[in-house]
C-alpha cells in the first residue's frame, strides 16, 4: 500500500478516537448533530 494511505488511515484513527467515535458515519453525526435526522 502507498505510504499515503497508512498516513490518511493514522489521521483518521485519532480523528476518532477525538470524537470518541468507531465510523465516519458517527463522526459526522459528531461534528454535525443538527443534520444528523434529515435527509437533505
Amino acid at each position: 500500500m502507498p505510504s499515503g494511505y497508512n498516513t490518511v488511515r493514522t489521521h483518521l484513527e485519532h480523528l476518532f478516537e477525538r470524537l470518541q467515535v468507531t465510523s465516519r458515519t458517527a463522526a459526522l453525526a459528531r461534528v454535525f448533530p443538527e443534520r444528523a435526522l434529515t435527509s437533505e
